[in-house]
């Protein structure tokens, strides 16, 4: 392990807390060799390989500035410098950890809708985003027709059990819907028809929206300029800086959800009323304030 690429770094940044850092530096480098062993197994991408790498370099370098008086001596000891460098590596530990967890969650998420393409969320720039909310639509209208069916069925007395097999299609579904809940109700309960009848007009809020969007095409204006694109296709807010914008501006573009897209070299969020609504109260006034 004393070959390990990042041995030196890591024996450093145990000299000053540790008397046994190259144990503790050999015991690091195996662990970060498992991680990254781990994240190949998962299908991580090279890009996210890296990046935890970067994160653990930061983090072994900011643990190099740490000390303990038990190795150093207490003699002059500084212990406000000492303090900001242990939280300065926590904060990095913690990153580290946080962007490993991410990752492994984002690929067990992906897999997962892999296996369940129909539980994916519907984003709005999904080429086939309308297509979809309205299988989804069909499918909420079904069910609330299914139980308001249902229910007919349970306020008859005696109840038709075989009608109730015939319209959930098995014996097992029939035996839940006639299981009493909590209050001793049996059939669906009015908040889950509410429920269920509250989603149909999400959704076909939702889709009227996207239709609307792409009926009214792309939109594009100019800024001091800077180019903002109201992009129907992808179904995205973009905004278009003539090189890398001010400190300033990249902090206000985070704060109304704008990300940077590499490729498409724009600050762009999903376009939604919201999305407007930020860029045209928050974002818009500041830009017209840029000098040129």
């Amino acid at each position: 392990m004393t070959q390990h690429k990042h041995y030196e770094l890591a024996k450093r940044a145990y000299y000053n807390i540790s008397f046994s850092p190259e144990k503790r530096a050999e015991s690091t480098c195996a662990k970060f060799n498992q991680d990254m062993a781990k994240l190949k197994e998962l299908g991580a991408s090279q890009k996210a390989l890296d990046k935890y790498e970067t994160l653990f370099i930061d983090w072994l370098n900011k643990k190099s500035r740490c000390i303990s008086s038990m190795i150093t001596g207490p003699a002059n000891f500084p212990v406000r410098r000492a303090e900001k460098a242990n939280n300065s590596e926590h904060n990095a530990l913690n990153a580290m950890i946080d962007y490993y967890n991410r990752v492994k969650k984002a690929i067990e998420k992906e897999r997962y809708y892999e296996q369940n393409p129909h539980a994916r969320p519907v984003m709005s720039g999904d080429s086939d985003a309308v297509e979809r909310l309205k299988s989804k639509l069909d499918a909420h209208k079904k069910a609330h027709e299914t139980m308001k069916a249902v229910n007919k069925i349970v306020r008859k007395k005696p109840i038709d059990k075989q009608a109730l097999i015939d319209l959930l299609g098995s014996e097992r579904k029939a035996d839940n819907i006639l299981k009493p809940d909590c209050f001793g109700g049996i059939g669906f309960a009015s908040y889950a028809l509410s429920n269920n009848l509250a989603e149909i007009k999400r959704l076909e809020g939702r889709i009227k929206q996207l239709e609307t969007r792409k009926e009214q095409g792309t939109k594009e204006i100019e800024v001091n300029g800077i180019k903002v694109v109201q992009n129907s296709e992808d179904m995205r807010l973009q905004v278009f800086f003539d090189g890398k914008p001010a400190p300033d501006i990249i902090k206000l573009m985070k704060s109304n959800a704008f990300k940077w897209a590499p490729s498409k070299g724009a600050w762009q969020r999903q376009l939604t009323n919201n999305a407007i609504y930020s860029f045209n109260n928050f974002v818009l006034p500041k830009l017209k304030e840029i000098e040129v």
